[in-house]
C-alpha cells in the first residue's frame, strides 16, 4: 500500500484506452476499498452508481469519459 502501484495502474490504462480511441472507462470498487475509492477520484472518475453486489457488497460504479 501507498507506493502508488495501483494509481500507476489506472493512469497506464488511462492513457492506452485514449491511444486506441475508447470513449469512456467504467470500473467497479468495493467501497469499503478507500484507497480504491480515492485513486479513481483523483484520477478524475466519477460516482455513477452505489449497488450491491453478487456477493452482497456495496460497490461504486466508477465512470470515466475520455
Amino acid at each position: 500500500r501507498n507506493k502508488g502501484v495501483g494509481s500507476n495502474l489506472l493512469q497506464n490504462v488511462i492513457e492506452l484506452s485514449k491511444k486506441e480511441g475508447k470513449l469512456h472507462l467504467i470500473s467497479q470498487v468495493k467501497e469499503k476499498n478507500i484507497a480504491a475509492v480515492k485513486v479513481h477520484e483523483k484520477n478524475n472518475f466519477k460516482k455513477y452508481f452505489v449497488g450491491i453486489n453478487n456477493k452482497n457488497e456495496t460497490v461504486i460504479i466508477f465512470v470515466l469519459y475520455l
